[in-house]
């Protein structure tokens, strides 16, 4: 009789394990992604999906640090994909996530416009957007997005700073800028490079790059949630993202690759 209850025990606790591992396996992908991978990470996530066409993919966009509000409050993110290794490296710290943070490429800065040109460099740029009366500039809002932080901080460098400053209007994004400008609200944003290029905005706009000398690099970082831990591809999902063939992608598609960060 001993023997038969531990091998009942043994039974239940291996029909519990395999009940856990098929939830697991049926369980979508849960991945927080910032807002400049809107338009490229779908690419990524097609190539991943013939490699194992079993996993169902859900992707939430957002700028990172509303992305990190939601992980905090217990939203069952998977992958942090931040657009900095800032909010990436405060996710461990709090212990929402767990391991190291991996860079996964640099994003870049440009200028974004309608209609007629502005000029082809920044001083340029700058000096036809502020000779345009009521003209607005849209930059995403550097409380929470990584991108409007250096945006803000490459504009305070400007001697012509004090005459910006009150033209400025915040979206809640980087993908937002695009839209301020397009409706009107805007006559000049700075976003990221990987939205200029495109089809969207490209047959409708124009760009030019905000020299990527003057403002600190924009590393884009990953990390492993806790929930992470307990699905079966999460961790997969992030080495594939640095494969060559992923890291080929993210390059077509306005990204600096994360080899090139130091």
């Amino acid at each position: 009789m001993r023997h038969m209850g531990t091998r009942l025990k043994l039974f239940f606790i291996a029909c519990g394990w395999l009940f856990s591992l098929a939830t697991a396996f049926g369980q979508p992908l849960n991945i927080a992604a910032a807002s400049s991978m809107r338009f490229v990470l779908p690419t990524i996530i097609e190539q991943y999906q013939q490699q194992h066409p079993e996993v169902q993919v859900r992707v939430v966009y957002g700028s990172s640090g509303r992305l990190y509000g939601q992980l905090s409050h217990g939203a069952p993110f998977h992958v942090f994909m931040s657009a900095n290794m800032a909010y990436a490296e405060q996710a461990i710290a709090d212990e929402q996530a767990i391991g190291q943070v991996q860079p996964y490429a640099e994003g870049r800065l440009v200028f974004w416009w309608q209609g007629e040109g502005f000029g082809e460099n920044s001083e340029t740029i700058l000096a036809n957007f502020l000779a345009t009366p009521n003209a607005r500039m849209a930059i995403a809002n550097p409380q929470h997005a990584p991108y409007g932080v250096q945006s803000l901080a490459w504009l305070q460098q400007q001697a012509a700073w004090e005459a910006i400053e009150p033209r400025l209007v915040y979206t809640e994004s980087v993908a937002q800028v695009a839209h301020f400008v397009r409706s009107g609200a805007a006559n000049l944003g700075i976003l990221a490079l990987a939205l200029a290029v495109t089809d969207e905005l490209t047959t409708v706009g124009q760009y030019a790059p905000v020299p990527a000398q003057e403002y600190a690099p924009l590393r884009k970082g990953m990390v492993l949630t806790k929930a992470g831990t307990q699905h079966p591809y999460a961790s997969g999902f992030m080495r594939f993202m640095q494969t060559a063939k992923v890291q080929q992608v993210l390059a077509q598609g306005g990204f600096a690759p994360a080899s090139s960060s130091p």
